[in-house]
């Protein structure tokens, strides 16, 4: 299949057959993949926004050929917004590699990971950039103090807890939260930890605590409220597929020390 990348940046419309880095640099990039996120998606950009007002910041969101009106939302937010990457992806789809798309596209010296969904609040942005100086990654945690999860149903809060701390036996890193998919990370430590295979749903998460602390980088967490998903449609697998995935990719990392 062929693949086409239709972006709009700098409030202008371009086609490319592979992602290339954009020109320019800016201070963050904050890369978030999308899919079926209308109700989301203006408001996590609008949200964002404010909470890095005075900062030099772009917003790369890629999307996975969304079926509603997710794309139109943000083609005409791009061309008003310069601060907006809207890259649309056909030929290719993927948690991580739309991930590794924002990553190539962005121009940011500092990396942001995070949900399209409005369970990761942009609010707690600053507080991870603060700590960037001073540590190569930035991870936010939901399960150390002044952390939580808010209107997750019982089972699904028990069972990500419980995995959370089996995958934190099984890859021997000093992490509480390898699911969370919520990090702030300098892109030239990123570039060098970059996982070395596709992964299933979000597991690449766990390359990225396991070559941070194999490779001796500084790391610190930070506390968040995960709110569960209200709106959109989760490109994440059954929670049953996803421990499987994350359990896997956890012991060959540990193991052989690649995924």
């Amino acid at each position: 299949m062929v693949r086409e990348y239709i972006i709009y940046a700098n409030t202008r419309r371009q086609v490319m057959e592979a992602p290339s880095r954009l020109p320019g640099t800016t201070e963050v990039s904050v890369v978030i993949p999308s899919y079926n996120e209308e109700g989301n998606i203006i408001r996590l950009i609008d949200a964002i926004s404010s909470a890095l007002k005075g900062r030099n910041f772009e917003i790369v969101v890629v999307d996975d050929a969304s079926k509603d009106r997710t794309q139109e939302l943000l083609a005409l937010r791009a061309k008003a917004d310069s601060r907006l990457v809207a890259v649309f992806r056909k030929g290719v789809r993927g948690i991580w590699s739309a991930q590794y798309d924002g990553i190539i596209f962005s121009r940011g010296k500092t990396i942001v990971f995070m949900d399209a969904d409005l369970s990761h609040p942009p609010k707690v942005i600053p507080s991870m950039l603060a700590h960037i100086p001073m540590y190569d990654f930035v991870s936010a945690s939901r399960f150390i103090s002044g952390g939580g999860i808010r209107r997750m149903p019982l089972i699904h809060y028990l069972s990500t807890n419980l995995f959370n701390r089996v995958i934190r036996i099984i890859m021997g890193v000093p992490a509480t939260d390898y699911t969370g998919v919520f990090h702030a990370i300098k892109k030239d430590v990123l570039l060098s930890i970059l996982p070395k295979s596709d992964s299933v749903g979000g597991a690449f998460d766990l390359d990225l605590l396991y070559y941070v602390h194999k490779k001796g980088y500084t790391f610190k967490e930070v506390p968040f409220v995960y709110i569960y998903r209200t709106e959109g449609d989760s490109k994440s697998l059954s929670m049953r597929r996803l421990a499987f995935a994350y359990g896997i990719r956890a012991l060959r990392l540990r193991v052989t020390g690649r995924a």
